[in-house]
């Protein structure tokens, strides 16, 4: 998921400009609290069977970054279906279409999450 900030980007600039470390602080808690619902959501939207999918979610959190991603060898097959180049061999000419949990996360958090980041920019400009 990526989210742009256009509205107040040159705000968001002169602010950081300004106090660097609230920016990145306040800019930082906004992703790890985006990344927290994505992982949460998108363990609900998984299909399970044994559950080894849905445990296989996980985040990865950097200064400014995060990526929330299954870690199974599968997860390719399962989302995409039979186009996926992850599928079997023996599969990959059947008609299962996959099941794009990744995608419903993404299309249902988007929103919610695109509204948390203009707080995030509103409480980072009214602070400085």
């Amino acid at each position: 998921m990526n989210i742009s900030f256009t509205s107040n980007a040159d705000q968001l600039r002169a602010a950081f400009n300004k106090a660097p470390a609230l920016v990145t602080r306040h800019l930082q808690n906004w992703i790890e609290t985006s990344s927290a619902l994505v992982e949460r959501q998108a363990k609900q939207e998984v299909p399970v069977l044994v559950g080894r999918l849905q445990n296989s979610i996980f985040q990865t959190i950097r200064p400014l970054y995060a990526a929330v991603q299954p870690n199974a060898v599968y997860m390719g097959w399962v989302h995409d279906g039979a186009k996926s180049p992850f599928a079997p061999l023996k599969l990959r000419g059947s008609s299962y279409g996959g099941n794009p949990f990744m995608t419903r996360t993404y299309v249902s958090l988007k929103p919610q999450i695109e509204r948390n980041a203009e707080k995030a920019v509103d409480k980072i400009l009214r602070s400085i």
